[in-house]
């Protein structure tokens, strides 16, 4: 397994035997076969593969939103295996920051106050989390669209939104779900380094699931998936 120039020592992430099917109908779905994956603390995985082959699940079932069909993973030690709902979910809270493809960001809530309620979620009071938010934006260079609204903001904006909303918590992982595929090349790539920038000086370990082969750099190690199966 080849080792990424930001590789730290000591497996973050423990995917073992993963397997996840699903019934439709008398159709059996394999979408997971029997998949192996470990991933170090500040490593930056990029995990690519046609539409269909299992990538959105690899990714939900790391996260605890999935329950895989067979199989476990395991985060910094323990065991998602036996979790219920909400320890699951208090993990995530604690541990996994999540970017989407379509941002999922409030229409209600103001630019602040979207990026402010993973700690709204966790109990912090709302000054201590205001400022949070606020020195989060600042470093994504979105402090000056505070008050904004998502719908007066661009589609790579919207994204820098939803990665701030991400990290407030200080995740020790961030989970990227094709977070370009609502943008245009130029944009993609500005996002990519900035999830780069993230990686190298947070030390936060990515997980990005991606289509599009010329977003993947040395930065990153590639994984490819196939059937559900890892191909390489």
């Amino acid at each position: 397994m080849k080792k990424t120039p930001n590789q730290k020592k000591g497996i973050l992430i423990n995917c073992v035997k993963l397997s996840k099917s699903y019934q439709f109908g008398s159709e059996q779905i394999h979408a997971l076969k029997d998949v192996n994956l470990e991933i170090n603390k500040g490593e930056f995985v990029a995990i690519m593969g046609k539409s269909g082959c299992g990538k959105t699940t690899l990714i939900n079932t790391i996260a605890g939103l999935l329950q895989p069909s067979q199989g476990n993973v395991v985060i910094d030690g323990k065991s998602l295996k036996g979790m219920t709902i909400d320890q699951l979910s208090l993990m995530r809270r604690n541990t996994i920051g999540i970017v989407f493809q379509m941002f999922n960001l409030h229409p209600g809530l103001t630019v602040l106050e979207n990026v402010e309620l993973p700690l709204l979620f966790k109990g912090i009071e709302r000054d201590k989390r205001r400022n949070i938010a606020q020195e989060v934006l600042a470093t994504l260079e979105m402090a000056d669209y505070i008050d904004n609204y998502p719908e007066e903001l661009s589609g790579g904006e919207k994204q820098r939104v939803a990665i701030a909303r991400a990290l407030t918590i200080e995740p020790k992982i961030l989970l990227a779900d094709e977070p370009t595929g609502n943008l245009n090349s130029l944009l993609a790539k500005e996002i990519i380094k900035l999830f780069i920038e993230i990686n190298q000086k947070k030390g936060i370990t990515i997980i990005l699931v991606t289509h599009d082969e010329s977003l993947i750099n040395k930065d990153m190690r590639l994984i490819r998936l196939k059937d559900g199966k890892i191909i390489n």
